[in-house]
């Protein structure tokens, strides 16, 4: 089948070939991919143009690194309750994911590449905020140390399928290969001590979960990946996203504590962030540190005003109020 390129292809790849640095011909390289017809006839260009964004992706990072502007990809202070990394193999839509489930405006594109940097936003889900970073591609072709530095120092993965393409299964495969030599068991504490790894939550979404067939490949992926669940989704119609908000909240074993003064009504604004299984006693010092030590007593409240007195090792749950007495 001929490829039929139309002359907007040719004028682009003029300025492919002309461009005088990585970062132009990157540019140009990924506007030939989204001006090119996509059927039979192109399938090897596209892949040409793709693996050659890839190399040109590698040596604009290394020309980085050598520079010394790379540092900033290291380390990405976290803020809110957890630090949720989005990650997957090329084009599965995790630059979309982040603009629904947050306020950032990432680069969105159908081609490869289009995220060359971690880009973050801040999700709420009630009244609890978590930061969400969106990662470039990982797959074999593509690995930095960087990125899984990233991917080993954040509180959870969001680990992102694309249900409608089967080629794309093969290639989460690849990155969740790639993730567990790096060191980290994903959703199995079991094997950390055994193989010396980090353990590592992980939330498995299949996106692109409304086009049709992809109910038969979510299936699949499942079996492939060999694990437990994948939550259907759709960053194009908001399909469980909600839901997603909902999973992300629950993996991070956090509960809001609200505080209320002897004589006021609680404050149900600004909770307290604790680890679940927390005590009293944590959440007085949580409050203000060293406060523990000048605990007197506390006090649980229910939402109707009612309140009986607690130990200090006494288990708090999601949504209790509590009122602190200080010696």
């Amino acid at each position: 089948m001929p490829a039929n390129l139309p002359p907007q292809y040719f004028e682009v790849e003029k300025k492919y070939r002309e461009a005088d640095n990585i970062k132009d011909k990157i540019k140009f390289l990924r506007e030939m991919l989204a001006v090119m017809p996509k059927h039979k006839g192109t399938e090897k260009l596209q892949a040409q143009i793709k693996t050659k964004i890839s190399q040109l992706t590698k040596e604009l990072e290394q020309e980085k690194v050598k520079k010394g502007r790379g540092r900033d990809y290291y380390n990405i202070p976290k803020e809110g309750a957890a630090q949720v990394v989005i990650v997957g193999p090329p084009n599965t839509g995790k630059s979309s994911i982040l603009s629904v489930i947050t306020s950032a405006h990432p680069p969105i594109g159908d081609y490869p590449f289009t995220t060359t940097k971690p880009h973050i936003g801040m999700m709420e889900y009630e009244d609890i905020k978590f930061q969400c970073v969106d990662t470039p591609p990982l797959y074999r072709h593509h690995k930095p140390g960087w990125l899984l530095g990233i991917c080993r120092n954040s509180d959870m993965l969001l680990f992102v399928v694309d249900i409608s393409n089967e080629t794309s299964i093969e290639e989460a495969a690849e990155t969740k290969k790639i993730l567990e030599e790096a060191g980290m068991a994903l959703n199995r504490e079991e094997d950390r001590e055994i193989f010396d790894s980090i353990s590592k939550k992980v939330i498995y979404v299949g996106n692109k979960a409304d086009v049709e067939g992809s109910d038969i490949l979510l299936k699949l992926s499942i079996e492939f990946l060999k694990i437990e669940d994948m939550l259907p989704i759709s960053a194009r119609t908001g399909m469980n996203m909600d839901r997603l908000k909902e999973l992300i909240f629950v993996k991070s074993e956090k509960i809001r504590v609200y505080t209320k003064k002897p004589g006021h009504k609680p404050d149900l604004t600004d909770p307290l962030i604790l680890k679940k299984g927390s005590t009293v006693l944590d959440a007085a010092d949580k409050l203000r540190k060293g406060m523990a030590r000048r605990l007197k007593y506390a006090k649980l409240y229910t939402m109707d005003g009612k309140g009986i007195m607690v130990e200090r090792d006494h288990l708090l749950k999601d949504k209790d109020i509590i009122e602190f007495h200080f010696n």
